[in-house]
Formats: structure tokens, sequence, C-alpha cells
């Protein structure tokens, strides 16, 4: 087995095994033991002592300021002739130009902040003490001096629109109001197409209300029969509302703000209807309030 230096983004290094086959190690064991994802194992041949191997493989990730006393330990070390050294890298100092915000909306469904230092995006969840951010650039790692006020200041922009949402109103509510908000301050927002939340906009609206004589069998009479389109046009698409609206009347008084089904989901100012691709449309209430009072009519009836 092979073992290399592995640069990460901010240009710490951490051990790492450079094999293209995943594989699990017990180092813990004489000898050392391999596990491959295939299912296979074997001891664990090694051109340096496994001890040494232990000693780096359970280390955190090493700062490059530390680079140069590692790689002399391992030159005065007689054993460690073929183990791997630690790449040199020029680490330069940067003025900050400039700092914003960029948040992420993952599948989770989760909001991951970064902070984008000039032009190097750096997750905010992995910013401990450190007074600066590093990013890895070749030969190069480039180092920015943190602005913790303007940290902390998005940070409660934030907090401010999205706090620790716990279902699937607070996440669309977040959607609907918090982002555009953000935005608007600067922020750039990136949504994950798995994201559970995503929202959908409405070209136009369109509605039909059709007759058409129906006459029941082994009867003489007949009677009208009406015929109810109402929905509005996504991206070129036609989406019926009605399964959605007649859900939701057959429902009302009984549900509250929060409560959704297959269909939709009730907000205090909206009814959004979850469409096929598993997006959200939203749909004002002062918009259903305009039809004329004969589709309203049509679709209690449907009821």
């Amino acid at each position: 087995m092979r073992f290399a230096w592995q640069v990460l983004p901010n240009g710490d290094q951490q051990l790492s095994c450079d094999t293209p086959e995943a594989l699990d190690f017990l180092l813990d064991f004489e000898p050392a033991v391999y596990i491959a994802a295939s299912g296979s194992c074997g001891p664990l041949e090694l051109p340096y002592p496994l001890d040494l191997l232990r000693q780096y493989w359970t280390r955190s990730a090493i700062d490059p300021a530390q680079v140069p006393t590692i790689n002399a330990n391992l030159a005065s070390d007689s054993r460690a002739s073929r183990f791997p050294r630690l790449r040199s890298l020029t680490l330069q100092r940067r003025a900050l130009s400039s700092l914003r915000a960029q948040l992420v909306l993952s599948a989770a469904p989760q909001a991951i902040l970064h902070f984008v230092y000039n032009d190097v995006a750096v997750d905010s969840g992995t910013l401990r003490t450190e007074d600066s951010v590093r990013q890895w650039d070749g030969e190069v790692i480039h180092e920015i001096t943190r602005d913790l006020d303007v940290e902390r200041q998005l940070r409660a922009q934030l907090q401010r629109f999205l706090n620790a949402p716990r279902n699937g109103a607070a996440w669309l509510a977040f959607m609907m109001n918090g982002v555009p908000a953000l935005q608007t301050l600067g922020w750039q927002i990136t949504v994950d197409p798995d994201f559970p939340y995503r929202l959908a906009a409405a070209e136009d609206w369109y509605a039909d209300l059709q007759t058409t004589p129906h006459r029941p069998r082994g009867r003489n009479s007949s009677r009208e029969w009406f015929d109810l389109r109402l929905g509005v046009r996504v991206d070129g698409q036609a989406v019926n509302l009605l399964p959605a609206l007649v859900s939701y009347l057959q429902g009302a008084g009984r549900e509250s703000a929060g409560q959704h089904d297959a269909l939709s989901l009730l907000t205090a100012e909206h009814l959004l209807v979850r469409l096929e691709d598993g997006r959200y449309l939203p749909c004002r209430w002062h918009a259903f309030s305009a039809l004329p009072t004969r589709w309203w009519n049509c679709a209690i009836r449907m009821v």
C-alpha cells in the first residue's frame, strides 16, 4: 500500500491512502490489516515500521507552518527514509478586498453558510478560533485575515430570516420571503436540485368553465354537466390547481397553518401546491378570491 499527503482546500495536509480502491485499515492489529470494498482482506505490507504510520495516520491535519518541522523530523529518522514527505507550499498573504455571504440549501434540508473572502468561499462551520482563512491554489496558499465583525453581521442577517426551521411551512416561508430579502442584501443563494422546498413561479393563470348536456341512462330528461379547468402555466406547461383546491375545500375548517398533504401545504397567506417535479407553487389567497363566483360554486359542487 502507498500512502501520501493530501493537500486540503485550506492548505492543511493530511495523510491518506494513495489507491483508487476504497479501503479500510485496522492499524491496531499486528500485522495491520486492510479490508477492500470488494470484501477481500489481508496483511498490510509497508516499507517502513507500522508505528510510524500509526503516528501520522491518527494525527490531525497539519498546518502549513508546521510542514518544515515535520519534514525535518522525518529526515532525521532513519526508519522514515521511504516515508512520504509533506509538500512545501508557499504561504502568500492577501489583503481583504471583499467579504460577502453565500448560502447553500442542501438536500438534508440544511442551510450551509459560506463566507466568501475575496473569491475564496469558506464553510463557516469549519471556522474556529483561527484569525485567517486560507485557500490552496497550486503551489501557493493564499491567506486572508478574517473580519469577525462582518461575519457576525452576516450571521445575524441569516438568523433574522432563518432560525432553526422545524417543518416544511417554515422552510417555504423562508424561500418566499427570506431568500429574496437576503438576495437584496447581496447574498448569493445556491439551491441544490434535491432540496425538498424548491419553488416554482407561475407565468399566467387560466380558467375555463364549460357546460355540456348530460343524459342519464334510462331517463328522458337531461341536465347540464360542469367542466371546470383552473390553473396556471409553469415553464410553459399547464398545471391544474383544481385537485389541490378541492382538497383544501374538503378540509377547510379542520386544517391549520403548516399542515400539508400530498397535494399542498397551507400557510397563513398561501396555498402551496406541490408539482410533479417536487417544487412548490405559491398561490396567494387573494388570487383565488378574485375568481368569478360561478367558478367557486362549481368547485364547491365538485366537493
